[in-house]
């Protein structure tokens, strides 16, 4: 049986955005690998880079630099894409025969907002702040109350503004859910303000996906696509078909009950 073989180069500490973690760097089986483990959770998670390791250990060790200022740079979470398509999917199977523009623009805003806390690194915020990433602006607090001044502010006059406040917390609350879904970061405060403690749910099959466009359309990014279609794609699919079958049934009983 081939045995995998793991080469460590160098072990060294790491502080980025994520706070302080341990960087082991290595080969296994031929692929640059680091691992970074956080020094505050232990919770170890492996980034892979697809490159050419030159036979120069001075022209190696350049590159592996490179990559952990990268990731001092960078952050990781569910794509956009990914968030706006949970927000198409819930206001589809909301009760409404149909909806404007501004409703699935609000609705598409409301599930990317949440990520407006990545502006806090630039002001020196720690990440496991209250005002961190993935601290306030992901929990159900914000949510309710981003949705509720979307509906104040856009929807006032609708007659179905309470309809329409439940779907703008839906979509905002689902960011932080899908981003608890992820292979990489640190969990969500859900609870905040009221409780700051992090988690992640028990089915973390999405993959982190960079900030940076530039990042995202590359190999890399075709994973976090594929693994999107797969834990965010395949639920939306489902929800909507029940959705349909569940308003279709809806209007044939109003419909036999109108005949009567």
């Amino acid at each position: 049986m081939h045995q995998a073989k793991f080469n460590v180069f160098f072990i060294k500490d790491f502080s980025g955005r994520f706070g302080k973690k341990i960087a082991i760097v290595g080969l296994f089986n031929s692929q640059l690998v680091i691992t970074i483990s956080s020094k505050t959770t232990n919770t170890p998670f492996q980034i892979p880079f697809i490159f050419t390791v030159h036979n120069k250990l001075t022209h190696f060790n350049l590159r592996v630099n490179e990559m952990l200022v990268y990731l001092a740079k960078t952050e990781y979470m569910a794509s956009a894409f990914g968030h706006a398509l949970a927000a198409f999917a819930i206001g589809k199977s909301m009760p409404f025969k149909k909806q404007n523009w501004k409703f699935w623009l609000a609705g598409i805003i409301c599930s990317i907002l949440p990520d407006a806390d990545v502006l806090s690194f630039h002001f020196g915020i720690a990440y496991l702040d209250i005002w961190g990433h993935r601290g306030m602006t992901h929990s159900i607090f914000f949510a309710v109350i981003t949705a509720a001044l979307f509906t104040l502010l856009f929807f006032k006059k609708d007659n179905k503004k309470l309809l329409i406040f439940f779907y703008l917390f839906l979509a905002t609350v689902s960011h932080g859910v899908l981003d608890a879904m992820t292979t990489g970061g640190e969990g969500i405060a859900f609870f905040s303000p009221f409780e700051n403690s992090r988690y992640f749910l028990p089915w973390r099959g999405i993959r982190v996906s960079p900030i940076e466009a530039s990042r995202f359309f590359s190999e890399w990014g075709l994973r976090v696509i594929k693994s999107e279609l797969i834990w965010i794609g395949i639920p939306a699919v489902i929800l909507l078909s029940f959705s349909n079958l569940l308003k279709k049934f809806v209007t044939k009983t109003s419909i036999r009950g109108g005949d009567k």
